[in-house]
C-alpha cells in the first residue's frame, strides 16, 4: 500500500511532492452522479487514485480506517451526521486524511465553519472542475483553499474576515486551536458571519 504523509513545514510527499507516489482519495457524497464526476475528474489527474465511495456521513470513518485515503473530498450535506459533528471526528480520529470541504451554495458561514473545524479547503459544488483540482493542489502542498466565489461572498459581508483569515492561517501552522474566523462578538449565529 502506497502511503503520503505530513512533513514538518505541512506539505505532504506523494503526488506533488514525489511524482512516484499516488495520492489516494476518498469520496464522500451522497449523489451517484456527483461520486461519478469527481471519479471522471480525479482520475485523469496524474499521480491521483481514487480508492473508495461512499453515499452516507457515518459510512466516512470506518472507509478510511479500511483504505487509508491521503485525502477526502467529503459533501458537506449528506444523511447520518451533521457536517460539524463529522469533521470534528474526522479531525480526532484521522488526522492524517486531508479534508477538502464540498460546500452545496455560496453559504460563506458555512465555507469557515468547515475551516474552523479540520477541513483545508471548501469548494462550491457548482464550480467549475477545475476549482477542484486547484483545491487538491493548495491542500497537497499544505496550503488552505478558498474557491473565489467563496472569496467573494466573504469579502462582501465581512469586511474584517482577511485578518481573522490571517489568524486562522497563523493559528493552524502553529498547531493552535483557536477560532479565529469567530466575528469578535462571539455570536454562534451564522447570520453574524
Amino acid at each position: 500500500m502506497t502511503h503520503t504523509h505530513t512533513d514538518p513545514a505541512g506539505a505532504r510527499s506523494g503526488w506533488m511532492g514525489n511524482p512516484s507516489e499516488e495520492c489516494r482519495v476518498l469520496l464522500a457524497d451522497d449523489h451517484p452522479v456527483m461520486l461519478l464526476g469527481l471519479r471522471a475528474l480525479l482520475e485523469w489527474e496524474p499521480g491521483m487514485r481514487v480508492v473508495g465511495e461512499v453515499g452516507h456521513a457515518l459510512e466516512v470513518l470506518p472507509a478510511i480506517r479500511r483504505l487509508d485515503p491521503d485525502l477526502l473530498i467529503l459533501d458537506l450535506v449528506m444523511p447520518g451526521l451533521s457536517p460539524w459533528e463529522l469533521l470534528d471526528r474526522l479531525q480526532r480520529e484521522a488526522p492524517r486524511t486531508e479534508v477538502i470541504a464540498l460546500v452545496p451554495y455560496s453559504d460563506h458561514g458555512r465555507a469557515l465553519e468547515a475551516m474552523n473545524l479540520g477541513a483545508r479547503a471548501c469548494v462550491l459544488k457548482a464550480a467549475p472542475p477545475v476549482e477542484v483540482l486547484r483545491a487538491v493542489r493548495h491542500v497537497l502542498a499544505g496550503e488552505l483553499y478558498l474557491c473565489p466565489e467563496l472569496q467573494e461572498a466573504l469579502l462582501a459581508t465581512d469586511p474584517g474576515v482577511m485578518d481573522r483569515a490571517a489568524s486562522l492561517i497563523a493559528s493552524l501552522k502553529s498547531g493552535g486551536e483557536s477560532d479565529p474566523l469567530r466575528p469578535p462578538t462571539g455570536s454562534d449565529d451564522p447570520a453574524a458571519y
